[in-house]
């Protein structure tokens, strides 16, 4: 009995960690849109990471919460999925 409740404890712990992430995900999803969007309406350029690298440019064009297109001097076009951005830095 007591094997059974502690199984069962693990796994609503599981549950509702795998829940809160994709609840951080998805806000955190929304907060890169708006510094995207922020970006794009001050024509202001800005770094993004992603998994280790950088990619610097000013925002073009957002399509949704998908992707998101940069232009840079070095660069005419990039385009970058959303929920690959670890991070986001505005100057």
């Amino acid at each position: 009995m007591r094997k059974l409740a502690r199984n069962f404890i693990l796994v609503a712990l599981i549950a509702a960690a795998s829940n809160s992430g994709s609840v951080l995900a998805q806000d955190g999803s929304a907060a890169f849109t708006q510094l995207l969007e922020q970006s794009m309406k001050d024509k202001r350029g800005i770094k993004l990471y992603l998994n280790g690298e950088t990619v610097s440019g000013a925002v073009v064009k957002i399509e949704g919460s998908q992707w998101v297109e940069l232009r840079s001097q070095e660069f005419s076009r990039i385009v970058v999925r959303i929920d690959r951005i670890n991070a986001i830095a505005v100057p």
